[in-house]
């Protein structure tokens, strides 16, 4: 059975393994603590971006899509991405997911 405690459990090991696998990316990369409904996502120095993690037993893109693009505009960032466990699977093999309009916008930038 698993319990509130044992998931919040999970969910802080998995926020610590994918601030560890992007450290390369973010050297000062950490787990954020959490604020409520004022939350600016899991990880701290990701600047521009919020990231938000989700290791649950089932995958909710649309709750957890919501959820980052809020964090964002609390954080007041630019960019936002959910980055969802995969069982089985090391950090390096998660799902990252945005949505079509954040990726549009993200390529259109990148255009010389």
């Amino acid at each position: 059975m698993v319990t509130r405690a044992s998931a919040k459990a999970a969910g802080r090991e998995w926020e610590g393994r994918v601030a560890l696998f992007m450290s390369d990316v973010w050297p000062k990369v950490e787990r954020r603590r959490q604020a409520g409904r004022f939350d600016r996502g899991d990880l701290i120095n990701t600047e521009p971006w919020v990231v938000e993690c989700k290791a649950t037993r089932t995958i909710d893109l649309a709750g957890g899509c919501d959820e980052a693009r809020q964090e964002a505009v609390n954080a007041g960032a630019q960019w936002w991405v959910l980055v969802v466990k995969r069982r089985n699977k090391p950090a390096s093999r998660a799902y990252v997911v945005m949505d079509l309009q954040q990726f549009h916008d993200l390529i259109a930038q990148e255009k010389p």
